[in-house]
């Protein structure tokens, strides 16, 4: 009943904003919110202190002639990722704050007007939990078609709540569903071959334990193909190079609250599709393309991180470190051993962490200066002490240093790629050099030097956005002190996850 539950909640409170006056929605979603990760987050406390290696299940059958099954399971890894969504679903609605509709900033002896959007509608607010329910419906479904309509229903809000802001060209949303959609059909394709191999006397499944048997135990070349189609879709959403085209103009042109959604929790459906579908189902086909993924994906790291250093842009330099910090999350994922698995998993959360205040320090800079652009900024320092605290504390998160959560995953990430690969490791480890370098980069040109702008004359910054940054803090620098409960799940997860990979088969190896 609690899976139910815990997709149902999102829904009903996205029906329910929709019928609310529009004066009730602000507060009623924040309300909301914060409700479901209290919800979330006493199902994770009970989960891990009760029964931390136990499934909480629902399934219902509604169509049997083709094994249509409706079913949910809260398990160790999808706990992790419900508990990700519910936490930083509600930073997102709280972050949301109404912005004056213009004012004047001083530069020098230039005076420069500002326009800002409008305060979202209760529209934009029943899209986000709308989103929210299919994101924890990716994260329970347990049968394979089923976790296909909440996948590609997750798209539907996003691009919607993209149309909705002025900010976000058509071009740019065009291209984001057009590769999110080809990766869903190709998807599709490799889950209906697996299907056809299900089942006996004509009766197929859709179900996960009969999908992953028959993908084992298809021949070598043929579980190289599932494992291409179903890397498709996963590979785009994270994005992995060369599928990365549509993120950076995506991430910027967004509102913030929406390229919170899609970097904090959202790519997180790529990093839980390799992890629950990929791997477990293709082994073989695995084993014969890791290398290339590998490789292809290091790339892509080394790649995003020395564009990111030339970014002047902070919004579209975040959109370039997430993509660098996912490429080493999925590094550790198909590392395929324990300590990078588990890296993988306990990194996913600790980079949503980051990247959620992250974006929320690029909107309060954009909110009272103006501007984003790290070249107008300096010497904010001065002006606002514990606000660059905050920021530093986010900063050497994302950089993963000691006694931050960050540390924590990549440090596993690392080990279990010189597992695997040396050089591989040593090549990916650079990354660690170069987000220092564009990190710390863009904290010394916003943060400090001399005094570029007045902000006397801007909006002032709310005391809940203060309270989040300070959370966010508190959150990163306590699970790099304390892991122990995130970690156990990461570490349940990959033990299932193994289990699953080691059991027996009848594949033919040639």
């Amino acid at each position: 009943m609690i899976p139910l539950l815990l997709l149902g909640i999102p829904l009903f409170c996205a029906i329910l904003i929709a019928f609310a006056p529009a004066s009730k929605a602000e507060g009623l979603s924040k309300l909301l919110g914060v409700l479901y990760a209290v919800c979330c987050i006493a199902v994770f406390a009970g989960f891990y202190i009760n029964s931390p290696q136990t499934e909480l299940k629902w399934d219902v059958c509604w169509y049997t002639t083709l094994g249509l099954r409706f079913t949910l399971v809260l398990g160790p890894l999808s706990m992790l990722f419900i508990l990700l969504t519910g936490m930083l679903s509600a930073l997102v609605f709280l972050s949301i704050v109404p912005f004056q509709k213009s004012y004047t900033v001083f530069r020098g002896f230039h005076k420069k007007p500002i326009i800002w959007e409008t305060f979202p509608s209760k529209q934009v607010y029943s899209l986000l939990f709308l989103m929210v329910f299919a994101l924890s419906g990716v994260f329970l479904a347990q049968d394979a078609l089923l976790f296909y309509v909440f996948w590609e229903l997750a798209l539907i809000p996003i691009f919607f709540i993209g149309l909705a802001c002025s900010t976000a060209s058509r071009a740019t949303l065009i291209k984001f569903f057009v590769y999110t959609v080809l990766g869903s059909l190709s998807m599709l394709l490799g889950f209906i071959y697996v299907y056809l191999h299900t089942g006996s006397g004509g009766m197929h499944s859709w179900a996960y334990e009969a999908m992953a048997t028959a993908a084992q135990n298809l021949p070598i070349k043929e579980q190289a193909f599932v494992f291409c189609a179903l890397f498709m879709a996963f590979a785009i959403k994270l994005p992995v190079f060369p599928f990365h085209s549509w993120q950076p103009n995506t991430y910027v042109e967004m509102p913030v609250y929406g390229t919170m959604m899609l970097s904090g929790i959202m790519l997180k459906m790529g990093v839980y599709g390799v992890a629950h579908w990929l791997i477990p189902l293709t082994p073989l086909g695995l084993e014969l393309v890791r290398d290339s993924v590998l490789i292809l994906t290091i790339v892509g790291v080394l790649y995003a991180s020395v564009i990111a250093i030339q970014q002047t842009d902070f919004k579209r330099l975040i959109a370039y470190s997430s993509m660098a910090h996912v490429g080493i999350i999925v590094c550790g994922l198909f590392s395929v051993n324990d300590q990078g698995m588990q890296g993988a998993l306990f990194q996913s959360f600790s980079h949503g962490l980051c990247v959620i205040g992250l974006l929320l320090i690029c909107q309060m800079l954009e909110q009272r200066y103006g501007t984003r652009v790290l070249s107008d900024l300096g010497g904010i320092r001065a002006q606002h002490p514990w606000f660059s605290v905050l920021f530093l504390v986010l900063t050497l998160g994302s950089v993963a240093l000691p006694l931050t959560s960050s540390f924590i995953g990549e440090f596993l990430i690392f080990n279990g790629l010189y597992t695997y690969s040396t050089a591989m490791m040593g090549f990916a480890g650079l990354s660690v050099i170069l987000g220092a370098v564009y990190m710390l980069r863009a904290y010394q040109r916003s943060m400090l030097g001399p005094e570029k702008i007045n902000s006397e004359t801007g909006p002032t910054w709310s005391k809940t956005h203060y309270y989040l940054l300070a959370g966010i803090a508190v959150l990163i620098l306590f699970l790099g002190i304390y892991p122990a409960p995130l970690n156990s799940l990461a570490e349940l997860a990959t033990e299932k996850i193994f289990n699953i990979m080691n059991q027996p088969t009848d594949y033919p190896l040639d």
